[in-house]
């Protein structure tokens, strides 16, 4: 077959369906006609409605046995309703069919005229194989069809895209709101605010006052107005901080106690409704996941910036919190004269309608005035207020720095805080959405649901939408294993003066398509062609992101020497101000391609979650990735080694990066008292794992063992483990030759038992060690003691015993792991021998 032409990827990527400016595509199980919601050429919103053909995968086993394996009945079944079924290719272009083909989802079941989901996933309950078996099926965990929601079903099958023809996330209609509440718990707190704002320059608050009857009834008639105000509006995405589980959940339950039901309440506005779904949906976090009830409106995406937030936090740790105010800091996009009020005030302050309140409209500062803060003078003696009025307006100078305050109520500053808080609300959403936003417009799934899920999900839908297109059958299903990981370790510690970063381009996903890391069943290796083509597309951007920066520098000096000269500067201002634009276009659409390049790797290592994964594939990938890190240290370590232009490298490492496991840990069996020191995966009872619902694993089984903490030996309530994506740091110690590997984020202590990071930890630190003495205790067992463990015997022998070990200890003895190493620094420090460890150890231990 050829090659898949550059061509052939843009059209699939962008969807062969030319159709533009879609908002959004509804179709529930229930219906047979999808409804597509789009802006015409005025910008109004308007409603498209075409038939739905549902279809789904199966294996060719699960054919075989519907209607009992009666084959003239599923004849006369198929025919009675109206669906097709057709088979699909299996083999390589050279005719070999990969083995999970053989075993795959071979067959492709269709609605030959428009139908409900509903009645198409009928026939396979009638044929007693239903689609979504329940425990009592016969086919219940058998996984036996491919099936996805109607909407991408028909996005698939049609081609069709959302948002072609916006060119930015700015482009589509967003609102975002807030509210301001007497409290947190909405079964006793009322509501004070609700605040609207669109990124169109909308704003709007509701404001709820009066007491007892008269407040509920208020509060009533500002949900009320609430709804009306987004019927008005008619946004394309609503979206808020926090709003999916505080704000919406507290106006669902202040309805509630109004004797009302939220979805039943805004249908009067909306063709179904605002409902928070009985079912839950997952909020993919990197490594982990979360479990929420999404609030759903038809016709429009709801979203969360905090959800957002949280997601990039699980990629980049220098994140600390998802609060608003942090993040909008951390980002640089927050306001200049951001207003802020403590929440404990937020209600005295809203319920004071007196112009006592001194407000600083350049940096949002504001306090309450006051005859004895009027008085206040200063060191000379002189007020430091000045209290004065200026066409009719009351105002406040303060005469330490000249501010000049201007007079109003605590209403409006708690407005302006509302209303600012949207703002905040706003670029933090456009900030964190806005890939996710390009992400969307290259794949046959909702808006609101790519802002949720992770990147194996990513991959999975664009090679169905692939298979569908090209009749391709789709693989077995595997589950997800361990595999060899690669490396990460902090070399050095201290104060480095002089820095050079060496890094490798896109990693993974170069090493993939370098070494041509593939898995057979995909059958066209189309996966390599997308993944290279996104990569070159990623380069290209980044090089016009580059191109517009350059370009904007080179116009801000030129408007500085033009200023200098009180020349005319217009033109280039606005030229600078399309640099600007062009640089934030590109950089935001480079960070989309890099999330699906990066995310290849995982789609390989994902297990079920994505058909054509390939555990084998991601270790060939984290290996190959591990010796290019080798070999780039090596490099720039070795003396002798020429860059080309006549002078040698002799750089230090400092850090080398990928990812690492197993921490030993000390224990002690309490049958024979005997001590032991093995990895902590080797401690958790794989049979007796419980996963919570945010998918974390714990291992409740009483073990006969206690493990060696700060405090003494202490029996384990329970062993825990969860996937994570951070970096992982090797902190060392040359004087006692120790090391330990933690994330950047967990705590260590110092001598003085206080916490303390890996990046806190310089030269000078002394780390805590256990007080206790465990190096004279356990030195009892001779050769006559049958214990078949040889480190288990080694560990508890006696002191002549263990001196000979040491002293028939090779030179060249290969210590492959911690493990290893954390037994044989044991054993030494029984005897009291300082022994260097040398020869075979991993060159990314430095060496005294």
């Amino acid at each position: 077959m050829p090659k898949v032409t550059k061509e052939e990827i843009e059209s699939f990527l962008n969807g062969t369906d030319p159709m533009e400016h879609i908002i959004k595509i509804e179709c529930g199980y229930d219906d047979n006609k999808v409804s597509i919601i789009y802006r015409n050429e005025e910008g109004r919103k308007m409603i498209k409605r075409e038939n739905f053909y549902p279809f789904l995968w199966t294996k060719e086993t699960t054919a075989q046995k519907l209607f009992g394996g009666d084959r003239k009945l599923i004849r006369i079944k198929l025919s009675e309703y109206n669906i097709g079924v057709k088979g699909l290719r299996t083999t390589r272009d050279d005719g070999t069919e990969p083995e999970r083909m053989k075993n795959g989802y071979k067959l492709l079941f269709y609605a030959k005229v428009p139908m409900t989901y509903s009645k198409f996933m009928d026939f396979f309950k009638k044929a007693g194989r239903p689609i979504y078996p329940k425990e009592r099926d016969s086919n219940y965990g058998l996984k036996e069809y491919i099936c996805i929601s109607p909407v991408e079903q028909y996005m698939i099958q049609t081609g069709r895209r959302l948002f072609k023809g916006y060119d930015d996330y700015d482009d589509l209609l967003r609102m975002e709101w807030d509210l301001e509440t007497e409290g947190l718990d909405p079964e006793k707190d009322a509501i004070s605010q609700i605040g609207i704002r669109t990124n169109k320059g909308f704003e709007k608050i509701i404001t709820v006052d009066g007491e007892g009857e008269e407040k509920r009834k208020n509060e009533f008639n500002a949900i009320r107005e609430f709804f009306e105000t987004i019927k008005e509006l008619q946004s394309d995405v609503i979206t808020g901080h926090n709003t999916e589980n505080f704000d919406w959940n507290f106006i669902e339950t202040r309805l509630r106690l109004m004797g009302l039901n939220m979805g039943e309440f805004s249908m009067e506005y909306f063709r179904k409704g605002v409902f928070k779904k009985k079912k839950q949906q997952v909020l993919k976090l990197g490594g982990e996941m979360e479990y929420f009830y999404p609030t759903v409106m038809w016709g429009t995406h709801l979203t969360d910036s905090l959800f957002a937030v949280r997601r990039a936090m699980a990629i980049n740790s220098n994140i600390k919190s998802a609060n608003l105010k942090y993040i909008t800091k951390y980002s640089k996009i927050n306001k200049e004269n951001r207003v802020y009020v403590p929440g404990k005030k937020i209600n005295t302050v809203w319920e004071d309608l007196t112009e006592t309140y001194a407000f600083n409209n350049l940096n949002g500062e504001w306090f309450k005035v006051d005859n004895k803060k009027l008085s206040k003078t200063l060191e000379d003696g002189s007020l430091k207020y000045t209290d004065y009025y200026e066409n009719d307006k009351h105002f406040l100078k303060d005469n330490s720095d000249n501010s000049i305050y201007e007079y109003t109520t605590g209403r409006y500053i708690v407005q302006r805080y509302l209303l600012d808080d949207l703002w905040e609300s706003d670029k933090v959403e456009y900030k964190y959405n806005v890939t996710n936003y390009f992400v969307c417009k290259l794949l046959p799934v909702s808006y609101d649901k790519v802002c949720t899920m992770g990147t194996a999900a990513v991959w999975k839908y664009i090679m169905l939408a692939w298979s569908y297109q090209h009749d391709l059958a789709i693989p077995e299903l595997i589950q997800r294993r361990k595999f060899c990981g690669g490396i990460s370790r902090l070399l050095k510690t201290g104060k480095i003066k002089k820095q050079f970063k060496g890094d490798f381009s896109s990693l993974y996903p170069s090493c993939i398509l370098t070494f041509g890391i593939k898995t057979p069943v995909d059958l066209m290796d189309i996966m390599l062609y997308l993944l290279e083509y996104l990569l070159k597309q990623r380069q290209y951007y980044k090089s016009k992101k580059k191109e517009a920066e350059i370009r904007k520098e080179k116009l801000t000096k030129e408007i500085e020497e033009k200023k200098s000269l009180n020349e005319n500067t217009d033109n280039l201002l606005a030229e600078k101000e399309t640099a600007i634009a062009e640089y934030v276009f590109f950089d935001n659409i480079q960070g989309c391609t890099k999330v699906i390049c990066n995310g290849f790797f995982g789609s390989y290592g994902s297990g079920e979650i994505f058909p054509f994964s390939d555990i084998d594939a991601a270790e060939n990938t984290t290996c190959i990735g591990r010796q290019a890190l080798r070999l780039m240290i090596k490099f720039f370590t070795e003396l002798g080694t020429t860059n080309g232009l006549g002078s040698d490298y002799n750089y230090t490492p400092v850090v080398g990066d990928s990812f690492t496991s197993d921490t030993p840990l000390f224990i002690r069996y309490e049958d024979s008292g005997l001590i032991d020191i093995k990895p902590i995966s080797e401690l958790i009872s794989e049979k007796d794992i419980q996963i919570d619902a945010l998918g974390r694993e714990y291992d409740y089984s009483k073990k006969k063992f206690k493990v060696l903490c700060r405090s003494g030996w202490v029996e384990p309530q329970y062993i825990y483990r969860h996937k994570t994506t951070k970096p992982i740091y090797r902190v060392s110690d040359k004087e006692n030759n120790m090391f330990v590997d933690v994330t950047e984020d967990h705590s260590l202590f110092n001598s003085d038992k206080e916490k303390i990071k890996p990046s806190e930890i310089n030269s000078d630190t002394k780390l805590e060690y256990y007080e206790g003495d465990i190096y004279s205790s356990f030195n009892t067992l001779t050769e006559n003691d049958n214990i078949k463990d040889t480190w288990l015997w080694l560990l508890n022998a006696n002191i002549e015993n263990k001196k000979n070990f040491i002293d028939n200890l090779s030179k060249g003895w290969n210590m492959k792991t911690k493990t290893d190493i954390a037994r044989i620094e044991f054993i030494k420090k029984c005897v009291n021998i300082k022994y260097t460890i040398h020869e075979k150890i991993p060159f990314f231990i430095k060496k005294d």
